[in-house]
């Protein structure tokens, strides 16, 4: 007599091949979100950066002079276009232009003068009348994503 049906080998084999398969299809999953995810710090970060560079390099092509501060090489302080003090600095992660937050996760931050030659200025002390441009470097981490940028703005009303 014979029966119809599966037999326990059968069934064993068979749920052993959905098993490595479901295993293989969750791995494959697991590495496209951690690729979203990385992607999407790095774009974060990227835009963050873009931006704040964006809106310093504006800011300082209209400045109407350099004031010292301090001789720091992570804060720039100048006179804006309105005849207002704008200053930037790091502030613990934050990126900040008058104490309010342009960018998170800012881990570096450094502001270097060039004289008419495109030569470095030293800081001790910064001669503010040689300054014709500055290099703008900052560095932005989200989630362990670290991209950094650089930029020189070159003010045009420097009195």
């Amino acid at each position: 007599m014979k029966h119809k049906g599966f037999t326990l080998i059968e069934l064993t084999i068979v749920m052993v091949i959905i098993c490595i398969v479901a295993v293989i299809g969750g791995v494959i999953l697991v590495q496209a979100f951690t690729a979203g995810n990385t992607s999407r710090n790095l774009i974060d970060a990227t835009w963050q950066a873009r931006l704040a560079l964006e809106r310093m390099t504006n800011e300082i092509r209209e400045a109407h002079n350099i004031i010292s501060t301090a001789d720091n090489q992570h804060i720039l302080s100048f006179t804006g276009i309105n005849g207002t003090t704008i200053t930037y600095n790091l502030s613990g992660n934050h990126l900040v232009r008058n104490n309010i937050n342009l960018a998170d996760g800012v881990t570096a931050l450094t502001f270097n003068y060039l004289d008419a030659n495109d030569q470095t200025l030293a800081y001790s002390p910064l001669d503010i009348d040689a300054v014709r441009c500055i290099n703008i470097a900052t560095t932005i981490s989200k989630n362990n994503i670290t991209t950094s940028f650089q930029t020189i703005a070159c003010p045009r009303n420097i009195l």
